[in-house]
């Protein structure tokens, strides 16, 4: 669909459990956003919001009985917000743990029981770089 976010969201919208948002930084399109998922019906009763930011980026505004999660984020590395009720705040943190506890299941299988070539070599270079991104998280703490 090849329109303004804020025009499309201004429209009555079919309500959402779990709503991701990248905003472009630095030009305040996140609170309207924001005031426009909810008052326009995109929003579920318990919807989670997930809310990429930049490290240094303030927080955004979020409704009284709503809950705010900083995503783990160290120096100069982008972080993200997540709000919601409770229950659906930690349900997304978990189901990101659980896909990611799969990955590397899948990543260390392939080093016992190697796939095909060249399913093995894709899943090699994607564990080191994994292992490479995960060092330079560690690094940066």
């Amino acid at each position: 669909m090849h329109t303004d976010t804020l025009s499309f969201l201004a429209q009555p919208g079919t309500p959402f459990d779990i709503v991701f948002i990248d905003p472009p930084f630095r030009q305040g399109l996140l609170d309207n956003t924001l005031e426009l998922l909810a008052s326009n019906g995109w929003l579920a009763q318990n919807a989670c919001v997930y809310v990429e930011s930049e490290a240094e980026g303030a927080a955004p505004t979020v409704p009284p009985d709503w809950h705010l999660h900083r995503e783990k984020s160290r120096a100069r590395l982008p972080g993200g917000y997540i709000f919601g009720t409770v229950e659906k705040a930690m349900m997304l943190i978990n189901i990101g743990r659980l896909l990611m506890l799969a990955v590397w299941a899948f990543m260390v299988f392939n080093l016992f029981m190697p796939f095909p070539r060249p399913l093995n070599i894709f899943v090699n270079v994607a564990m080191v770089f994994t292992i490479m991104m995960h060092g330079l998280q560690l690094h940066a703490a």
